[in-house]
């Protein structure tokens, strides 16, 4: 059996102190809270069958738009992954995703490509190539809410357009730049020469720093594969701005049915929501995505109880019915035989 190395052994420990620390503010917050979150366990359970059937739908649809988006990746090299295994995969990024707070579901994606005979350089560009696709839509998105909801219903964010805009001019610069990293290698360059020159004699940080240019290089050398296959680029952004609505739309779906509100005004206003979210860090975005969402939806609301339940759902449907759903594909995953894995490699 493997042994763990210390750096293993650090990692294991840090997700379980963000976990143990996680779980403690949760269990703080309903002991100081408990009569609110009995209201808001109420609210949940008025919900409709129905309801949670459509929430349900919503939530893996954008799962299995996501595999869509692996299998779609695959195709710009000799080793094609079909839909349901791409599918697969993403249910399997789920689990480990949520179990360590994020930062597990982009190793899985890697290790399942090598699995299929893809070098793993190549696996992670088409992993840091969907996750810039990925923010590039939400970023595009959440300014297309902001812009419809300050026209169709200023009232809701008028009074924080200047944070609003704050986050907008942020996310456009997280965009802006991944774009310009991904496609230019002269950009890339001068910014990894200045980062060299800023860390000096820090090897902790250089070593990081190098990692980071390997998977710059990796995501090059995959965008590249796009530009080179026509319209791919365009069909793998609608994709993922579709795979986004499926998401925006559970709230909307959830306070249509329980206080009136309009599908599409909630769709664009959570957009909006986790625009903001993804500018300000946390593990896994826990936590930045409930201040937003009651910051914003409270002008609408009104009501605690009802905004605390609807967050109670849509947690529930786009991250732990994932997860348990991506237990048995985790759990039961078939690893390649060595020989079968050099036979692959040799494939490629």
């Amino acid at each position: 059996m493997k042994r763990e190395g210390p750096e293993e052994k650090s990692k294991i420990a840090q997700h379980a102190i963000k976990w143990a620390a996680i779980l403690g503010l949760l269990f703080f917050a309903y002991a100081k809270n408990r009569d609110f979150m009995l209201d808001a366990m109420r609210c949940v359970k008025d919900t409709t069958p129905a309801c949670i059937g459509i929430i349900f739908l919503l939530g893996n649809a954008y799962i299995v738009l996501a595999g869509l988006i692996n299998s779609i990746m695959t195709r710009t090299g000799d080793v094609h992954v079909p839909a349901a295994g791409g599918i697969y995969c993403e249910y399997m990024c789920a689990f480990y995703r949520l179990a360590t707070l994020g930062s597990g579901g982009g190793i899985a994606q890697v290790y399942y490509y090598h699995t299929k005979g893809i070098p793993a350089s190549r696996g992670l560009g088409m992993a840091v190539c969907q996750y810039t696709f990925h923010k590039i839509a939400i970023g595009i998105y959440g300014v297309i809410g902001f812009l419809v909801m300050l026209f169709m219903e200023p009232r809701l964010v008028s009074a924080y357009r200047w944070f609003l805009l704050a986050g907008i001019f942020v996310i456009a610069a997280i965009c802006a730049f991944l774009f310009v990293i991904m496609v230019s290698k002269k950009f890339s360059d001068v910014t990894f020469r200045i980062g060299y020159k800023l860390v000096g004699k820090k090897k902790g940080l250089a070593k990081k720093l190098a990692s980071a240019r390997r998977s710059v290089k990796s995501m090059q050398d995959q965008s590249r594969r796009i530009w080179s296959r026509k319209g791919m680029f365009g069909k793998l952004l609608v994709i993922n701005l579709v795979k986004q609505t499926c998401w925006y739309l559970i709230p909307g779906v959830i306070l249509s049915e329980s206080v009136g509100e309009d599908i599409f005004v909630s769709m664009f206003l959570m957009a909006v929501v986790n625009m903001l979210g993804c500018v300000m860090v946390a593990p896994s975005g826990i936590g930045t995505l409930e201040f937003c969402f009651a910051l914003l939806f409270g002008k609408i609301i009104g009501k605690a109880e009802v905004i605390a339940a609807t967050l109670i759902l849509y947690r529930t449907f786009t991250w732990l019915v994932p997860f348990l759903l991506g237990l048995p594909c985790a759990l039961f995953f078939k690893k390649p035989t060595n020989g079968d894995s050099q036979s692959a490699s040799r494939s490629v």
